[in-house]
This record gives C-alpha cells, sequence and structure tokens, in this order.
C-alpha cells in the first residue's frame, strides 16, 4: 500500500474520536517508497490528459504528522535520510513539482505549504489561501489576506479562497467584511469552496447561496468593499 496504517500505529487520541473526520485525516502517504511516486505520476499522466488546462491542484493542507512520527519503519527511514517533517515535504513536493514540469502543468497548492516552506517554493508555484482566522499580531485579522499580500509581495501569484468557505457557519453580509483587499496583478481571482461533509440535497442551496453571490460581487466589484453601508452592498447583490 501507499498509504501508511497510521490508525493502527497511533495511541488513541480523545479529540480524534470526537472528531467524525479525523479517521479520514490520519491516512497519509508512504513518501519512503518509490511506489508511492510512481503511482502519483500515472495519476498525474491521466489527470493531466483528462483535463487541458494548464493548472494542477496538488493540495497540501492540515496533514497529520503525527503518523510519520510513530510509524516505525517510516521513522527509520527519515532517520537514515536525516529528514525532518519539513524535510519529508520539501522531497515530496520537489518530486510533484518535477512530473508537473514534464507534463508542462502549473501547480496550485494550499497555502500551509507556503507557511512551511516559503520562498524555497519555485515561483511559478500559485498559492491559494485559506485560513480565515487570526494567528497572532503579525497575521492581523485574517491569516489567508496576510498570506496573499506576501506572497504576492515576494512574487507568487494567488487565487483567494480566504473566508470563502461555505461549509463553515457565516451569513451573506459576513462576506462583505471578509473580502480580499486591495488590487494586485498577481491576485488571479477567487475561489468559492462548499465542502461536503455537513451537506446533502436538503441544504445545499441555502448553503450555496445567497453567500457564494457576495462573494462573486466582492471579487467582480471590488469597490463596494470602500466603505459602503449594508444597504448599497444589499442592492449591489440584487442587481446581480
Amino acid at each position: 500500500s501507499i498509504v501508511l496504517d497510521c490508525p493502527r500505529v497511533l495511541p488513541i487520541n480523545i479529540n480524534d474520536q470526537a472528531n467524525v473526520f479525523k479517521k479520514r485525516d490520519l491516512s497519509v502517504l508512504d513518501i519512503s517508497k518509490e511506489e508511492t511516486f510512481t503511482t502519483l505520476e500515472k495519476v498525474l499522466v491521466e489527470v493531466s490528459s483528462m483535463f487541458p488546462s494548464p493548472y494542477i491542484h496538488i493540495g497540501f493542507d492540515e496533514v497529520d504528522y503525527r503518523c510519520w512520527d510513530a510509524h516505525k519503519t517510516f521513522v527509520e527511514w527519515k532517520k537514515s535520510k536525516g529528514f525532518s517533517n519539513e524535510d519529508v515535504i520539501s522531497y515530496f513536493f520537489s518530486r510533484m513539482f518535477m512530473i508537473l514540469d514534464k507534463l508542462g502543468k502549473t501547480p496550485i497548492v494550499w497555502q500551509d505549504l507556503y507557511e512551511i516552506l516559503g520562498e524555497k517554493l519555485p515561483k511559478s508555484t500559485i498559492i491559494q489561501t485559506w485560513k480565515c482566522w487570526a494567528g497572532s499580531e503579525t497575521y492581523g485579522q485574517h491569516i489567508g489576506h496576510y498570506l496573499a499580500n506576501r506572497a504576492t509581495k515576494e512574487g507568487y501569484r494567488v487565487v483567494q479562497s480566504t473566508c470563502m468557505y461555505l461549509d463553515w457557519d457565516s451569513q451573506w453580509t459576513d462576506i462583505y467584511g471578509h473580502g480580499p483587499r486591495g488590487k494586485n496583478d498577481l491576485l488571479l481571482g477567487g475561489e468559492v469552496a462548499l465542502w461536503t461533509e455537513r451537506i446533502d440535497f436538503t441544504n445545499f442551496d441555502c448553503r450555496l447561496w445567497p453567500r457564494s453571490s457576495a462573494i462573486a460581487d466582492t471579487l467582480w466589484n471590488p469597490r463596494i468593499l470602500n466603505g459602503n453601508s449594508l444597504e448599497k452592498m444589499s442592492d449591489s447583490l440584487l442587481n446581480h
């Protein structure tokens, strides 16, 4: 298998048991195996053949390192390479980037990878930000907006999904307080994300609308964010 047997090697954690999504999150790739990269290359080749877009999103967010620190054979592999977990991540993505380069595709990654590797990432990488909370005084109100601004200053292109997650509990009026600020040629746009762990046919429409319309309004009409009243924002939304 190219996936480590994490649930078997990790001790029982009460917080994990309380989170219905954690069991899935504990599954991580076994990067020590060459078979893993062979399989992933086959997947990326197939994806590349199916979609003509010059971009492929290769993910990386919320990786749980505990398995890498607990799985005996993986720990031994890390030690033989002299790798930290950050080194493991750098090693994995350097190989992914080589595969995508061979396919003529530009990688998109979540901001988590940028937070770890920073300017070690190739400048061709597109960073997608998403975190809608404050992490420290350094980050300010939203980590995602701060990192989007920093990344563009360092020459990276950015896609914003900060505060655009519709599985989170929010109102359409909240969107106008969270929209991307400023204009930058390296800020390519935004993407609404509707993750479906808590969504089915009974609540799909009310989760999607009108918040996605409000997000589109802030992206297409950024001036709406500049000190306008809620009444004007409502009129703008209805006009679309």
